[in-house]
């Protein structure tokens, strides 16, 4: 029998200490490879169904944590629609995380934003406001991502190096406009969540891919500033980050640090008065 009880009271406790509680936003990124590996063994699972039972014990356990009135978002982020592949709502499956896809294909009490490049798995709250937005750029003023500054939300990673994979820090620099990055528009067939399939448009905030740079994981660079916190659950690595918090600081750093906090740049040094590197990329229809 599998009893996850003392495991994901654990978890709570760590949680809890965090600082996350009822009634929060809470923005989940994990990379479950290793976490499932000790379940494997732990529990001695060999069935999928038993994998099932796992994963909804902790997706139950989350939102009994942030409560009815929270809202957990997952990220399924995919990019076949930048690649000429189109985009379906339903059947178009994430390329950042085996817990998301197993969310979207298995939990039908979440909904999925609508944005082909950058959509999110919601439960909670706000999961219809987040389903409906209509949002073209992928880290606009009217996505999920300025929704996640509004609203004081918080991100927690499930063994992944949070400089890395925190995709939060690129919609700083498109309330910026870096002058490394640019709009870049594509087309494609879209297929919603009624099956049907229009032409659309959606924009990315993306790369000059002339300039080469690191992103920087060490939370080191943010010493001090005290936004980052950490725990072990299951000899697994959690991080935690207040997106509000980050964002001021992320923004300082890309506007009076040169982006010292965000990046290594190889083969260029930020310049905010030459202008962009690589002018916008739009279609006209």
């Amino acid at each position: 029998m599998l009893d996850t009880t003392a495991e994901f009271m654990e978890l709570e406790s760590i949680l809890r200490k965090f600082g996350i509680k009822c009634g929060d936003v809470l923005y989940i990124a994990s990379d479950i490879t290793m976490l499932m590996y000790k379940v494997r063994n732990t529990y001695n699972i060999d069935s999928q169904e038993e994998y099932d039972k796992y994963l909804n014990n902790l997706v139950d356990k989350l939102q009994e944590i942030v409560g009815d009135d929270g809202t957990l978002l997952f990220p399924v982020f995919t990019w076949g629609f930048c690649r000429g592949e189109g985009f379906s709502i339903k059947e178009s499956t994430c390329e950042v995380g085996a817990l998301n896809n197993w969310i979207l294909k298995k939990r039908k009490d979440f909904q999925r934003t609508q944005h082909p490049m950058y959509s999110f798995m919601v439960w909670g709250k706000d999961a219809s406001l987040l389903a409906g937005m209509q949002n073209r750029d992928g880290w606009g003023e009217d996505s999920p991502f300025a929704y996640l500054r509004e609203k004081n939300a918080k991100t927690l990673t499930i063994d992944i190096i949070l400089g890395k994979c925190f995709t939060f820090k690129h919609y700083v620099e498109r309330y910026l406009n870096v002058p490394w990055r640019y709009t870049k528009e594509f087309t494609g067939n879209y297929t919603d969540a009624a099956g049907h399939t229009t032409e659309k448009i959606y924009s990315m905030f993306v790369r000059d891919l002339d300039i080469m740079f690191e992103p920087v994981s060490d939370t080191k660079e943010f010493a001090g500033k005290d936004i980052f916190q950490h725990a072990k659950w299951f000899d697994i690595d959690l991080w935690f980050i207040n997106c509000s918090e980050a964002f001021s600081v992320y923004l300082n750093d890309i506007k009076k640090n040169n982006a010292r906090g965000c990046y290594r740049f190889e083969n260029y040094y930020p310049n905010w008065t030459s202008g962009k590197t690589h002018p916008d990329v739009k279609i006209t229809m």
